[in-house]
């Protein structure tokens, strides 16, 4: 192996592609607002035009997880749902702790609940079905090739997805809302871990995100 495929193949190179596609999101988004002046409008738009990008330079490797989803998650749904649950059941209790003690829900989410708000559809589409796709092959998928140990590679992008909730504008206690972060994280990443498939983990956010926008909208 050549020095540029070895290090391909560490996690810091993982690091940098989901580093260089949050920063690409960055400013998609801000070319469309600049367009459209419009959040919602410019978080959709945003957020298709950087998923066909994903897809069209991870074609390949995406097809490849795509015809082997049966057989990466042979006798393992039930677990999966199970862990899923259990994660998120801590997630609900560590929310909940927070909010008594803090008396305000996250910065994040009180931005996303006013953008629900303002365009209930158009965010259920972007936040529901998009969004999650896009963090998934975000904050995981450029991990499918780190030759580090699995369990490391686990840690690391829970971790990061979770401190990329976490918004500049939070207070020093508003900052302990990574911890309820943290177990959402967990229960998607999980997923992820156990079958070594993409469209798992993308499920589990999907259905996590649905339920949430629907919650804000209801």
């Amino acid at each position: 192996m050549d020095l540029k495929s070895k290090f391909k193949s560490t996690c810091f190179y993982a690091f940098l592609i989901t580093l260089l596609l949050m920063l690409y999101q960055i400013f998609v988004f801000s070319v469309v607002y600049t367009i459209t002046k419009s959040e919602t409008y410019s978080y959709l738009f945003a957020y298709l035009i950087v998923l066909v990008t994903i897809v069209i330079k991870n074609r390949k490797s995406l097809m490849d997880d795509a015809k082997n989803i049966k057989k990466d998650t042979y006798g393992k749904v039930k677990h999966l749902f199970f862990m899923y649950f259990l994660f998120l059941i801590l997630q609900i209790i560590a929310n909940t702790i927070l909010y008594l003690k803090i008396g305000t829900i996250s910065d994040n989410q009180t931005l996303l609940n006013d953008l629900i708000s303002e365009k209930p559809l158009i965010m259920f589409i972007t936040l529901a079905i998009i969004g999650p796709i896009i963090e998934e092959l975000t904050f995981r998928y450029p991990y499918r090739n780190a030759l580090t140990n699995k369990k490391v590679k686990f840690g690391i992008y829970t971790i990061i997805f979770a401190l990329s909730h976490i918004t500049v504008t939070q207070n020093l206690i508003g900052i302990l809302y990574i911890i309820p972060y943290l177990f959402l994280s967990l229960s998607i990443s999980y997923s992820y871990y156990k079958t070594d498939n993409i469209y798992t983990s993308m499920f589990f956010h999907i259905l996590n995100n649905i339920v949430a926008v629907l919650l804000v909208i209801l």
